[in-house]
């Protein structure tokens, strides 16, 4: 963190802002979504609820404080640098935290991704957030807590606790997902195809369409295949498409 002095008249303002993406808090990223409509310029308001102004001191902050200000915390508009789950938590409607998968997805599921992956497509912000952030259970025979696995059974009594969940944190939600998305397609690029800007459906994968094709159409070996972590799978259907173009 970074401690920022301002001087107003004979007295000092001090703030602290944060320097990258792992001192960003979640109130603070919530902040820059709820006040920040684009990335061009960071408007006052996006400045004062980020480093929490207060009104009186406000008032009195010249263009040269402001633009100084805002360009400490600039790096925020860069969404692409994201290097971390901002959103840590989420307060459930029945009092419970759902916390999201980690942040390589080394505990997300393929039929968790694909999901996840199908809905973020079509911006269905709350059913991507219910799919991602789970509450954590405890397991009486390993004597710990672990996140709850995905099931797409239930899906619309679970939907229900996130009627609470402001729409700035819905929106965190989704824009890292899409970043971290944006990971695995340099990472994969022949499964991925990146959306262009012309085809508002360019992103939305049949990924279930895709493993067929290329595994064969065999239920048992599907259903392994939907509880097996999503980087295994992916770089699985990675490698036959590769294999398959060297045959060609």
């Amino acid at each position: 963190m970074k401690t920022i002095d301002i001087h107003i008249g004979t007295s000092v303002f001090s703030f602290s802002a944060p320097e990258n993406w792992s001192e960003v808090s979640q109130e603070q990223f919530e902040s820059f979504i709820l006040h920040q409509d684009s990335f061009d310029e960071i408007k006052d308001e996006t400045l004062f609820s980020v480093l929490s102004v207060p009104h009186e001191v406000q008032l009195f902050l010249s263009e040269i404080d402001k633009y100084y200000l805002k360009k400490c915390i600039f790096f925020l508009s860069k969404m692409s640098l994201i290097s971390n789950w901002v959103i840590k938590k989420l307060v459930l409607s029945d009092g419970r935290v759902a916390t999201p998968p980690a942040w390589d997805f080394s505990n997300m599921s393929w039929e968790e991704f694909i999901f996840a992956d199908t809905y973020a497509s079509r911006q269905e912000l709350k059913i991507l957030a219910s799919i991602l952030f789970r509450p954590d259970i405890f397991t009486a025979d390993e004597n710990a807590t672990r996140r709850m696995p995905f099931s797409v059974d239930g899906t619309t009594n679970r939907l229900k606790l996130f009627d609470g969940v402001k729409e700035e944190s819905l929106m965190g939600v989704y824009t890292i997902f899409v970043n971290a998305r944006k990971r695995l397609a340099d990472k994969y690029p022949r499964l991925f195809i990146e959306n262009d800007g012309e085809d508002e459906n360019a992103n939305d994968v049949d990924w279930l369409k895709i493993t067929r094709e290329l595994l064969g159409d065999d239920f048992v070996e599907e259903k392994k295949l939907l509880s097996l972590p999503v980087n295994s799978v992916l770089t699985r259907l990675e490698r036959l498409i590769k294999d398959n173009h060297r045959n060609i």
